[in-house]
């Protein structure tokens, strides 16, 4: 180890072990064997990193904590006027209101990079077992004391101008708040020094850009044995199929907790019920959840561990050691052995290039050797975390979508994007919507409102719904070509693209338009009108600027052309015609009957056009609200 982190990562091996409990069985003598220091050695850090003793230190955590029972009771009176047993009768046969509650706060050293370690949990998620919902990470959790676990609740959230976690716990963990605050420090890493971090990796940006950024936590462990069976049932399989799996796996196995929060319904199964079903129907009954039996092997084995107390990784301080051990386990390998060393044991020194994503992202790097990251000892864990963070920013992930919702005042929209391009925009409750997307498409879009190109998006809509005015977002990109549709609906959505703001088009001219651009005599109105109903990206696409007469809604008998463009076309640029740009567009209700008599065209004041829906919620309604929008708004321009 690198003697000049050696303080920093000593002294938080040693709060994390005193902080989980090693001092109330054992004294300094023992901790400092267990680091493999000396005492006098202990009291040197210690004082170097908190300028203060030892036994300070423990002192100091037994006046916050509650070190014995009669405290722990008088302290639970004194707030809540009810003694914990007489609360426990009131309460054990109703279930939990989210009131039932107390608040605490766990401060952390900034920076901290909340949001991106919120992601990570999020991309982890167990239905059933946690969520994470505006800015705030729920989880059922059990905090075994003694033979028993205490099963409840809590809720984090994120103070940065403080400096702390917001932490709402079910009151039924009172009773076992600092094994409670010892989680929440572990899960979200705030035993970890992030200058010291830094110092160390801060020249890793020149291998990688951004593979590392100051603040950067290493999402820890809720509970241990959850981590191995998290770890064992990812192996080879996405983490959809993951999680999935794991939501049955609690559901069949878990204790149902009674939480009154919609998500959080079971505590993750304990190594005791694993053990306890009968080996002659064990594989029969974790099989059905679609696990393999080489799986399977593998959680009845690190089961066996836990609960014959023959592996400890909460008081681990030789990781390498005990990934040695897991890795005798039937059915636990190299990637599994390093996802608990990373998360369970805290292991600051991993980069897993087992990982299929990080595996393919150093190939793109043209990194085929990761000895380059040796210099960045102690801190490759870290390393490890970043690279999985730049997952959907350097690889090329075509199935990647995302999505999020909008309140216009025409209804709610959905906006979609797909390699960092706009790709779709639907009223909730049009024709169409969402159309062209498998179900299992529409299940694996992510939502995330805070995307660089869906923010764009936004923008672009709030300019146009409450600034009145035409949009201009600077970088904003929209797909060169729609995923859905055919060249010829292509065609019709490029010529659409063109209508200038707060001006229509009548159905007549873009068919001409139509036939002029592919060089036919005749095509049927129904595919013209077909392609504007299915246009995917709503009002960036303005097919509401296309106007329908009462005479254009019929299809005159004309014979369709013969569509043999399929999906698998050329792209075509959605971008302002420069071909008679102002060709039969109308100016609205600016322009009268008598303005345009002489010019050989038929237009007529917009109020006096009969139109039909063009696949928007609502239909006319909508379709006229956009126009009287974009006139207001030209108007005032004027």
């Amino acid at each position: 180890m690198d003697s000049k982190y050696f303080s920093n990562i000593i002294f938080s091996k040693a709060l994390k072990l005193i902080d989980n409990g090693f001092l109330e069985t054992n004294d300094l003598e023992k901790l400092s064997m267990k680091l493999g220091i000396t005492i006098l050695q202990l009291k040197q850090i210690f004082n170097k990193e908190l300028n203060q003793t030892p036994l300070e230190y423990i002192e100091t955590i037994g006046i916050l904590g509650f070190k014995n029972l009669e405290w722990f009771e008088e302290v639970f009176q004194y707030h809540y006027n009810i003694t914990p047993t007489t609360f426990r009768e009131k309460h054990q046969d109703k279930n939990f209101k989210e009131k039932d509650t107390f608040e605490i706060q766990v401060s952390y050293k900034p920076p901290f990079r909340y949001d991106d370690l919120l992601n990570l949990l999020d991309y982890f998620c167990v239905a059933g077992v946690e969520k994470v919902e505006n800015g705030r990470y729920y989880k059922v959790i059990h905090i075994k004391t003694g033979e028993n676990y205490s099963n409840g609740y809590m809720i984090v959230g994120n103070n940065e101008k403080k400096h702390c976690l917001e932490v709402s716990i079910s009151s039924h963990l009172a009773k076992v708040l600092p094994q409670v605050i010892f989680l929440i420090k572990n899960l979200f890493d705030l035993y970890s020094d992030p200058d010291v971090v830094f110092d160390g990796l801060k020249r890793s940006n020149t291998i990688i850009k951004d593979c590392f950024l100051k603040g950067t936590r290493i999402p820890g462990s809720p509970d241990d044995y959850e981590i191995c069976v998290r770890a064992i049932l990812g192996q080879l399989i996405s983490m959809k199929n993951t999680t999935q799996v794991l939501s049955a796996f609690c559901e069949k196995f878990g204790d149902k907790v009674q939480t009154g929060i919609e998500g959080l319904d079971y505590a993750f199964p304990t190594p005791e019920r694993i053990h306890g079903i009968e080996k002659a129907i064990i594989y029969d009954e974790i099989c059905s959840l679609h696990i393999t039996r080489s799986k399977v092997n593998a959680i009845i084995g690190i089961t066996e561990k836990f609960y014959n107390h023959t592996i400890d990784i909460s008081n681990c301080i030789e990781p390498e050691v005990l990934i040695e051990k897991l890795l005798t386990i039937k059915g636990i390998g190299k990637w599994t052995s390093d996802f608990i060393a990373l998360r369970a044991i805290s292991y600051s020194d991993i980069l897993m290039n087992t990982d299929y994503n990080i595996r393919r992202i150093l190939e793109k790097k043209g990194i085929p050797d990761i000895s380059i990251f040796d210099y960045f000892k102690p801190w490759k864990s870290h390393l490890t975390v970043g690279l999985f963070g730049l997952r959907e920013t350097v690889l090329d992930q075509p199935d990647k979508l995302y999505k999020m919702y909008y309140d216009a005042p025409i209804g709610k929209m959905v906006i979609v994007s797909k390699n960092n391009k706009i790709i779709g925009v639907w009223i909730e409750g049009q024709r169409h919507y969402l159309s062209g997307f498998t179900e299992e498409e529409k299940m694996e879009m992510i939502e995330k409102p805070n995307h660089e190109m869906l923010q764009k998006a936004k923008q672009w809509l709030d300019q146009y719904f409450k600034e009145g005015k035409e949009p201009t977002v600077e970088g904003l990109v929209m797909t060169s070509s729609p995923p859905h549709g055919t060249k010829l609906r292509h065609d019709v959505w490029k010529i659409v693209k063109s209508i200038p703001y707060g001006r229509t088009l009548p159905l007549s001219q873009l068919i001409q338009k139509i036939r002029k651009k592919r060089g036919i005599t005749r095509i049927a109105t129904s595919v013209i009108r077909e392609a504007i109903a299915h246009n995917p990206i709503a009002i960036f696409i303005p097919c509401h600027r296309v106007i329908i007469r009462e005479d254009e809604n019929r299809d005159e008998n004309e014979e369709e052309e013969e569509d043999d463009d399929d999906e698998n076309t050329n792209e075509i640029e959605i971008e302002s015609e420069s071909e008679s740009e102002g060709e039969g567009e109308r100016k609205g209700e600016s322009e009268s009957e008598s303005e345009s008599e002489g010019k050989g065209k038929t237009t007529t004041m917009i109020k006096t056009i009969k139109t039909t829906t063009t696949g928007y919620a609502g239909g006319i309604s909508i379709k006229k609200y956009l126009l009287k929008l974009e006139r207001e708004g030209k108007n005032e321009k004027k």
